[in-house]
């Protein structure tokens, strides 16, 4: 069972910006202070953003659903 957020609280998860035509992925995630950076990679980079630690992945991959990408 969860327990109800308190009024005002922010969900502490990552946020992803992503551009297909210029293949970016960013993302930040949200700290008291306010967003920080936690990843800039693009094209080929291989990647494991969170939340998806387990996972490695290219951005092209991701961002194109090529399914060779682990």
């Amino acid at each position: 069972m969860f327990a109800p957020l308190a009024r005002g609280a922010r969900l502490r998860r990552p946020d992803a910006l992503s551009d297909p035509i210029a293949e970016t992925l960013i993302v930040y995630r949200w700290t008291e202070k306010g967003y920080l950076l936690v990843l800039d990679a693009q094209g080929e980079e291989r990647v494991s953003p969170e939340p998806f630690e387990a996972a490695t992945f290219s951005v092209h991959g991701l961002l194109d659903g090529d399914e060779e990408d682990e």
